[in-house]
């Protein structure tokens, strides 16, 4: 099954090496042979693998969210390690930790899951904080700190979570921290019909689908395709006009979505101040519509 979509456009792709945009659509076609009626999903997910990004999936159990990820490790030819997030997981049964070996006399480190190239989370969030944590310098840096000792994880290092939105009691939500580490919260849903009717002739034969897959890349290809995409498509037309006006539009962006949030922020304070003493307070965001000028460039 091919994609409706391409993963990337004409531009896009005239601008990087002309051999990543026909790899990654020979990844979308095999994960597809598994994941039925989901193209979106799998270009979104080789989107963010691409940006060597992570993705939170935040959907109801039982909508292929383990199988994806189990599939594109599978497409890649990569190893593949999930842990079930609980809370009484520590965070050394994630990071890995220091173990006496009587023989040598000495401490040696036994690796935790978190060695792997595609890590699932399967709901995070049910986790401690302080075990969340123990996720944030290796998502961020690839690589883990065990008592002041630095280990670099291989690459490419992507981290697939999954959260269930239904179901509140013994979870914990997620520090800000935590979702800065994650590209894309992406929701898979459930496949139309056809796709459904399908999907029952797939998963049911003989043998399992999943277990048929093979790799049509190597790993390599997705640890070095950030760094040739980004030096192909802005380091030799750094110079020309659209990326000066793009330099200055990224920054116009950001002042706006800080102003919208300082407005909201004002507004909330003033809200429960005014409750609390029982008393009407003015909110200057409230009287004045006052936008940087960046901003109203943009509005005019």
């Amino acid at each position: 099954m091919m994609m409706t979509e391409p993963l990337l456009s004409p531009t896009a792709s005239q601008a990087i090496h002309p051999s990543i945009p026909e790899q990654y659509q020979r990844v979308a076609a095999n994960i597809g042979k598994v994941i039925l009626g989901k193209d979106d999903v799998i270009a979104r997910l080789l989107w963010a693998v691409a940006a060597q990004g992570h993705v939170l999936f935040r959907d109801v159990p039982g909508v292929g969210k383990t199988m994806l990820a189990k599939a594109f490790a599978a497409s890649v030819d990569c190893t593949f390690k999930r842990i079930q997030f609980t809370p009484d997981l520590l965070p050394m049964d994630v990071t890995g930790s220091n173990v006496f070996d009587m023989r040598a006399k000495t401490f040696q480190f036994h690796a935790g899951p978190i060695f792997t190239n595609v890590l699932l989370a399967d709901e995070i969030n049910r986790a401690p904080p302080k075990t969340q944590s123990a996720l944030l310098e290796v998502m961020e840096e690839r690589q883990v700190t065990v008592e002041g000792t630095t280990h670099k994880l291989a690459l490419p290092f992507i981290a697939i979570a999954t959260m269930n939105p239904l179901e509140d009691e013994g979870t914990y939500p997620l520090p800000a921290a935590q979702l800065d580490r994650f590209m894309m919260m992406l929701s898979v849903g459930y496949p139309p019909e056809d796709a459904e009717m399908k999907m029952l002739e797939v998963h049911l034969g003989h043998s399992p689908a999943l277990g048929n897959l093979e790799p049509v890349i190597s790993k390599h290809v997705c640890s070095h395709g950030k760094p040739r995409c980004h030096t192909s498509t802005f380091r030799p037309r750094c110079a020309t006009t659209s990326s000066r006006c793009f330099a200055r539009f990224a920054p116009t962006i950001a002042t706006c979505d800080r102003s919208r949030r300082a407005r909201r922020s004002c507004s909330r304070e003033h809200a429960r101040h005014a409750r609390f003493f029982q008393e009407e307070i003015s909110c200057p965001w409230k009287t004045s519509r006052h936008l940087p000028p960046t901003c109203s460039a943009i509005a005019s």
